[in-house]
């Protein structure tokens, strides 16, 4: 068990939630939270809090990003067709922060504030 599984389990109990042990293991095999934190991108504190389960507010953001990144398979885009879920997440997060500066990100926004998957959150 590594350390960091050791701190889940020490501040989750025994019921470590899948998306917790998946937060775990993507940041052992990367060798790095720095890493993982930017590719959800989140904070380094947030994930550190969030394996050790002290982070104060809740973890409803971070559990979808991590479920999007390292749970999820495939999603159906209105805009591109079959895509990963990471690749999902990016144009949601895209959507939210960037003006569409071209035709492509035009119709990517349009088609994810049309998706029943994007809920408006910002990234």
């Amino acid at each position: 068990m590594s350390a960091r599984m050791q701190r889940a389990c020490e501040g989750w109990g025994a019921s470590v939630p899948d998306w917790i042990e998946a937060l775990v293991n993507a940041c052992d095999e990367a060798h790095s939270q720095r890493l993982v934190a930017e590719r959800i991108g989140v904070s380094v504190t947030m994930v550190s809090q969030a394996i050790s389960n002290t982070y104060a507010s809740p973890l409803d953001s971070l559990e979808s990003r991590v479920r999007d990144i390292y749970l999820s398979d495939q999603v159906d885009c209105p805009g591109q067709g079959t895509i990963s879920s990471e690749t999902c997440l990016n144009w949601r997060d895209t959507a939210v922060s960037d003006l569409p500066l071209n035709p492509l990100r035009a119709r990517m926004r349009r088609a994810c504030f049309a998706c029943p998957i994007f809920k408006g959150e910002t990234p």
